[in-house]
């Protein structure tokens, strides 16, 4: 007879060193940038989907931003983000934020 959760046994374990990397990879991250913001993680906000009920479609992703950005605060490297032409969508002129654009943008996350 054979173990019908052996499958689930490798995953299991691919999951958990795929959670000691992204661990160790989040530490690495936060010891490069340690002015980053300790809420978004250099995210800038956080995202969720609404829902609007079951006749209005599909959920609507939405986005609110962390105090950090709210403040024109980097959420990466802890400093003033200068956005003096008023454009709040603009990139950190000090280290490149951008928005979750750069690959190194925020926090590697499970």
């Amino acid at each position: 007879m054979t173990d019908k959760f052996a499958d689930d046994d490798k995953a299991f374990d691919e999951f958990d060193a795929y959670c000691v990397e992204v661990a160790q990879a989040n530490k690495e991250w936060n010891e490069r940038w340690p002015n980053a913001c300790k809420k978004c993680e250099g995210a800038g906000g956080s995202s969720y989907i609404e829902m609007h009920g079951f006749k209005h479609g599909a959920g609507e992703q939405m986005f609110d931003t962390c105090a950090c950005v709210d403040d024109g605060i980097c959420p990466r490297c802890g400093f003033s983000m200068d956005n003096s032409e008023g454009d709040e969508t603009i990139p950190c002129k000090l280290c490149g934020w951008n928005w979750g654009k750069g690959p190194d943008d925020a926090a590697p996350q499970v």
